[in-house]
């Protein structure tokens, strides 16, 4: 930590409450965490908080950054818009560090918790291009993307990355923590432009995501994306948009990826079997010869091993 400029006990309001706001770099939310504060200041005849808040100044956009304490921030936010006459006392520390240092307090504070691929998104990937074009310019995407997708109506940008920047592997397997952020930080701008067109197709075939689409899975979108781009590097990606389409109005399509899914419980598994049945609707219902994945061969376009 670096060091602190000023420490004491503030009194926080409704006007006071908008000086502050949380780190890109800051983790998920446990909204069970955040609702289990709000109860405790409810109660209280003088509503304070049970711990420290630690932040830092920001001369560029005028307001407080919380480096630690986003669950006791977000109770403060949500208690004073339901009591907005109301205060809330909490001991402050103003760390004396600029926004690079402050980011890495952030993750010096999470070190010792355990982490997601989410979280280490988050943490190690939000200075990049992919995280700056998916999740600060989202306005520009054809549908909901999130870093933390579960129980969302969203497309999850992990599975997004990890499927587009494996897509010539020549295997389905998924990248580790390490391997995702080296392919972050080597991410084209002709990667990213990809991982739009293919949000933007998978939205013209399913429709706009939501959290009940099996459509979404880690399996599924690894599979999709990786025939989907044997098509999309020579030409051929409004082939694959009408094609697809075309198989699910024959129905065709769901009654079997839905079987796949449901029998083949590794992930890695269905993933193979998923591909193997989108390349045959490629295919017209012709596929190739060779009963492994990485012999599969897309019908007309030449040899693709996988």
């Amino acid at each position: 930590m670096g060091k602190y400029k000023e420490m004491g006990v503030v009194e926080i309001g409704e006007n006071e409450i908008r000086q502050y706001t949380r780190s890109v770099a800051s983790r998920k939310i446990r909204e069970s965490t955040v609702r289990e504060i709000i109860s405790s200041l409810v109660g209280m005849p003088v509503p304070t908080i049970n711990g420290v808040l630690t932040v830092r100044w920001d001369e560029r956009i005028g307001k407080y950054i919380v480096l630690n304490g986003n669950h006791r921030y977000e109770a403060m936010v949500s208690f004073l818009n339901d009591y907005p006459t109301r205060k809330i006392k909490v001991f402050r520390e103003v760390d004396d560090v600029d926004a690079i240092e402050g980011k890495r307090v952030i993750r010096e504070l999470n070190s010792t918790i355990q982490h997601s691929k989410a979280d280490y998104f988050v943490e190690q990937a939000f200075d990049s291009k992919i995280y700056k074009e998916f999740v600060l310019n989202k306005e520009q995407l054809p549908c909901e993307v999130e870093v933390y997708s579960a129980g969302r109506d969203a497309f999850s940008l992990v599975a997004l990355v990890d499927a587009y920047m494996t897509r010539k592997n020549k295997t389905l397997c998924v990248m580790n923590k390490d391997e995702m952020l080296g392919a972050i930080t080597k991410a084209t701008p002709s990667d990213i432009v990809g991982m739009k067109h293919f949000l933007e197709d998978f939205v013209s075939i399913f429709g706009t995501p939501n959290r009940e689409m099996y459509q979404l899975t880690q399996g599924f979108i690894r599979a999709m994306l990786k025939c989907w781009f044997q098509f999309y590097e020579i030409g051929m990606r409004k082939y694959f948009v009408d094609t697809f389409n075309n198989a699910k109005k024959s129905g065709e399509y769901d009654s079997k990826m839905i079987k796949i899914l449901a029998t083949y419980r590794r992930m890695n598994e269905g993933s193979r079997q998923t591909y193997r049945l989108i390349l045959k609707i490629m295919n017209s219902g012709k596929i190739a010869k060779g009963d492994r994945v990485e012999s599969l061969i897309p019908f007309e376009f030449g040899e693709k091993t996988i």
